[in-house]
């Protein structure tokens, strides 16, 4: 996993991309974004890539809300058709704004605190509006 952080509100964290060290199942990685979901869908100052050491594909969670997926994309769509999903255009408005909630702070501590992250500078095209 690779979270991505763009702000930190407080200014006490360092920008940039924060890489886990590798879930030992798919159920420690999902219980894990389960406990930081209501942060990760209520804050505009991160995004969050999930991949697997296989690379057979990527999912990025981006400050929208928005998940990007890379690699093998039929069986992306197809998972998605089963849970539901369809395709369809979409866009965001302009202008718009990213909140960072100030109660989200302790959130952004508490995940940096939770596993041992490898820090990386930002890269281009990790900071878009």
């Amino acid at each position: 996993m690779l979270y991505v952080l763009l702000v930190s509100r407080r200014g006490n964290r360092q920008s940039g991309r924060y890489q886990s060290p590798p879930f030992e199942s798919h159920a420690e990685l999902s219980a894990f974004l389960a406990a930081f979901r209501s942060y990760f869908e209520g804050d505009g100052r991160h995004h969050v890539w999930v991949g697997s050491a296989a690379n057979d594909g990527v999912l990025v969670y981006d400050q929208h809300n928005v998940i990007f997926a890379y690699g093998p994309l039929d069986r992306f769509k197809s998972v998605l058709k089963s849970r539901g999903f369809r395709e369809r255009e979409f866009w965001f408005p302009l202008p718009h704004a990213h909140t960072y909630a100030p109660e989200n702070d302790a959130e952004e501590e508490r995940l940096l605190a939770e596993l041992e992250w490898r820090h990386f500078p930002l890269q281009p095209g990790d900071e878009w509006d």
